[in-house]
């Protein structure tokens, strides 16, 4: 019995942690329709030249506006946070040629999907 509820927490935990991995990917390739799958019904949102509380759809026009702006953007994790049981964080940066961004997320994981809450991107110095 041990075996078994040993081996579907480690299937749920790879499920969890191949979810973290996608919505990297999508921000990596700039697709906004695919990472607006992970986003909550409202999304905290602040990227340049828009900010405010946004429902899955406008966030999803707003990331996409951003990512035709900002074309050829490579996505790199700096810092991973919070507990396991609660919302968790994570700190990276956007880059292309000409510009970098710090990203800040915001999520929690509810039935074994990721829910961003948060989503900051900011131009750095």
């Amino acid at each position: 019995m041990r075996i078994l509820f040993v081996l579907l927490f480690s299937f749920y935990l790879n499920s969890v942690n191949g979810q973290d991995k996608e919505h990297q990917r999508y921000l990596d390739n700039g697709d906004a329709a695919k990472l607006s799958s992970f986003f909550s019904k409202k999304v905290d949102l602040k990227v340049p030249n828009s900010k405010g509380i946004y429902s899955k759809k406008q966030a999803e026009l707003v990331m996409a506006d951003f990512f035709d702006d900002n074309l050829a953007l490579k996505y790199n994790v700096k810092h991973y946070g919070g507990s396991k049981a609660k919302a968790k964080f994570e700190i990276g940066e956007l880059v292309n040629k000409e510009k970098k961004y710090r990203t800040y997320l915001l999520y929690q994981t509810n039935d074994s999907s990721l829910q961003i809450i948060e989503l900051r991107i900011e131009p750095e110095d």
